[in-house]
């Protein structure tokens, strides 16, 4: 595809996405103005679910999948059934509905915690298998990004490997590892591609904060399906 099919695509993709965003928006206003809210709460759904199907196949491309994506999905669904259920479904199935929502509502945040501790441990492990080449890195520059004022850093190094000069990044940004220009990291690179690599103390820092993550979301599961069912 040649660079002005490619730019045409974007521009008709572009106003393919404004133009739902627009008549999304206009869809939720108008049904709750006319009492229709459950209807206005399934097409916010809708747009939780397509835009986590999108971040989910970006983050799968990039091999930069946070497991939290896919909880916009998840949500999403979910409240495309609710409003549906509750906009046409009969006062039994409302009944029964109100009944389980709380047990379902945990159910699906004690499977993204699960998710989050499984798919940390998985990714550590393969990290450990795939890099086993270790050698000194020079941070020669820092990637930032600020949000609600505060800034996150990614540190950008430079290592020797095969006598040839390469830099490295793995665009995560985080406030916990604070780093200069010149400091200097062991890191492991996979030898087979030395982009994948990891530093060791930025990926227990990580490690453990996606741990905590994944635990406050599996207790606070655990334990309001056990105060439910008592």
């Amino acid at each position: 595809m040649n660079d002005n099919k490619k730019s045409s695509v974007m521009i008709i993709a572009s106003i393919a996405v404004l133009v739902w965003i627009i008549l999304s928006f206009v869809g939720m206003v108008y049904f709750a103005k006319h009492q229709k809210v459950p209807i206005s709460i399934a097409i916010l759904g809708q747009f939780f679910l397509v835009i986590g199907v999108f971040a989910i196949i970006s983050g799968i491309k990039e091999k930069s999948l946070q497991p939290i994506t896919i909880l916009f999905p998840v949500v999403g669904i979910g409240m495309i059934a609710g409003g549906v259920v509750f906009q046409f479904a009969g006062k039994g199935v409302i009944n029964q509905m109100e009944k389980i929502l709380p047990i379902l509502v945990l159910l699906i945040i004690l499977t993204i915690g699960i998710t989050v501790i499984i798919s940390t441990i998985i990714r550590s492990k393969k990290l450990r298998q795939n890099c086993t080449y270790t050698t000194m890195a020079t941070c020669v520059d820092m990637k930032t990004r600020w949000k609600e004022g505060r800034h996150y850093d990614c540190p950008i190094y430079e290592v020797s490997f095969q006598n040839e000069r390469i830099t490295l990044c793995d665009d995560v940004y985080t406030n916990y590892n604070r780093m200069h220009v010149g400091d200097q990291r062991e890191v492991h690179l996979n030898p087979n591609n030395p982009r994948q690599f990891y530093e060791e103390r930025a990926e227990k820092k990580n490690q453990i904060f996606k741990y905590i993550i994944g635990g406050i979301f599996t207790m606070f599961a655990l334990l309001g399906i056990f105060s439910q069912i008592q």
